[in-house]
């Protein structure tokens, strides 16, 4: 039923591919992409942040390229290049060696159902964990006939360590994967074998436990600091800006999670199907809650709220794949609600471009009346709805003047100068957000080109203010 489609989504990876390469510096001249960029450039090393080992693989492409000595467009567009050629090696894996077409359309659907803003967010761990996800329980059915071999035990333990040290959210993503399995084997054993659920869902969470407390990092505790909103929200949840935000998004981008959801939901009542009902509705919605909850505000970046949602994409694909579409049983409709998903998510991601083109455009002009300016900016100079977000700002000039083939621009824009006064009188080192690094560490460097080590950097006051 679905080997016809897994071979058109070919095109799908081809459309992401040409898309990573043409707009190369919207996707990487963009916080975390260009603060990964700069650490693996200065260290000539692998970069990891919050014991996130599986970055490893994405990084490796620009490593790789700068250790070959390519200029740094070149090193830029293979960063690009490295997460979708990740995305489409676990679609190809399922569909061709496995030969799960069904899985490896998930992983599709994961990819494209409503992805938008986040194709312009490279570095995320949360999609990528999800799709290895689903490309080890099609492996449990691939291979359950080796259940009783220890080396079986042992790949799924290993591969449990991975799930742990990808995106904190992907425990979601198994717990709902794991639960819609279980479920399905009360009724049949056709499916993947319990014991090799369980066995993950225990060493994931005696792993879990093991790195929340021996490799701790303070960032992801105040990333859960979110959760304190369902107290302090009580009872307004649902007059929330991010509910809103969501619903308006529904019509504008996002507009196959309800039509999916609905497919869902009447197939199931349609077939009697009411413990899959029940269970797919209270995941949905509580998902949808939990991050709406603990992401209340307009503060949030849209790309990084819509990374968030990313577990959406399984909730209600998941069933549409395993379960909706073999009941409906019409091939033409199968094929028709592939087509238009995939047709929808080219447009989108193409027409989304806008946005971070503007970004990259003003940076470019900044960059350009201020070259051999030493900088401090206040967030109250500069048009923060084209910017988004800026705390990245040191890395994305550091990065764009290199792409320009200009000397190293030195350029900080955030909203309290003040707190850069430690280390802004220094002539002869770059300011970061959190660092300050003479420019000593990047002598015989190529990727850093410091010509300046004379002047300091200086604030530029907000207009009608004395700062100085």
């Amino acid at each position: 039923m679905y080997k016809k489609l897994f071979y058109i989504g070919f095109a799908c990876y081809f459309f992401m591919i040409v898309l990573s390469l043409l707009f190369y510096r919207e996707r990487t001249i963009l916080a975390d992409s260009a603060f990964c960029l700069f650490y693996v450039l200065k260290k000539g090393g692998y970069s990891i942040e919050l014991f996130r080992f599986t970055d490893i693989f994405a990084q490796s492409f620009p490593l790789l390229a700068s250790k070959l000595g390519l200029d740094i467009n070149t090193i830029i567009k293979s960063y690009s290049v490295g997460f979708i050629v990740f995305f489409s090696s676990c679609y190809l894996f399922t569909g061709i060696l496995l030969k799960k077409y069904d899985f490896a359309l998930l992983i599709l659907l994961i990819n494209i159902l409503f992805i938008t803003e986040t194709f312009y967010y490279t570095p995320s761990q949360l999609p990528q964990g999800i799709c290895l996800l689903i490309v080890v329980f099609a492996a449990l059915i691939k291979y359950e006939k080796y259940i009783n071999n220890p080396i079986y035990w042992i790949l799924l333990f290993i591969v449990s360590i991975l799930f742990v040290f990808y995106h904190p959210l992907v425990l979601f993503a198994l717990l709902y994967i794991s639960g819609f399995f279980i479920l399905h084997n009360l009724k049949t054993k056709s499916l993947i074998d319990r014991k090799s659920i369980l066995f993950i869902l225990i060493a994931y969470f005696i792993i879990i436990v093991f790195k929340s407390t021996v490799l701790r990092s303070d960032y992801e505790t105040h990333s859960l600091s979110g959760l304190k909103n369902f107290i302090k929200l009580f009872p307004d949840y649902f007059t929330i800006y991010s509910n809103k935000y969501f619903l308006e998004n529904c019509i504008k981008k996002y507009y196959w999670i309800p039509i999916i959801s609905i497919i869902n939901i009447f197939t199931y009542y349609k077939h009697k199907k009411k413990n899959e009902l029940l269970f797919f509705l209270v995941f949905l919605l509580g998902y949808l809650l939990l991050i709406n909850i603990s992401y209340p505000t307009y503060i949030t970046p849209k790309y990084y709220i819509e990374n968030l949602y990313l577990p959406l994409g399984l909730i209600i694909a998941l069933p549409l794949i395993v379960d909706v579409l073999p009941l409906i049983n019409n091939r033409k409709i199968t094929n028709v609600l592939f087509l238009f998903i995939m047709s929808t998510f080219c447009y989108r991601v193409y027409a989304a471009h806008n946005t971070y083109t503007n970004r990259l455009n003003w940076e470019k002009n900044f960059m350009y009346k201020n070259i051999g300016k030493k900088l401090i900016v206040n967030t109250k100079n500069v048009p923060l709805d084209t910017l988004i977000d800026t705390w990245g700002t040191p890395y994305e000039f550091w990065l764009l003047s290199g792409s320009e083939k200009l000397n190293t621009a030195s350029i900080v824009i955030l909203d309290s100068p003040a707190r850069l006064d430690w280390c802004r009188f220094s002539t002869n080192s770059i300011i970061v957000l959190w660092d300050c690094f003479p420019y000593k560490n990047f002598i015989g460097n190529k990727y850093f080109n410091f010509t300046d080590s004379v002047s300091k950097y200086n604030i530029v006051p907000v207009k009608g203010s004395k700062e100085n």
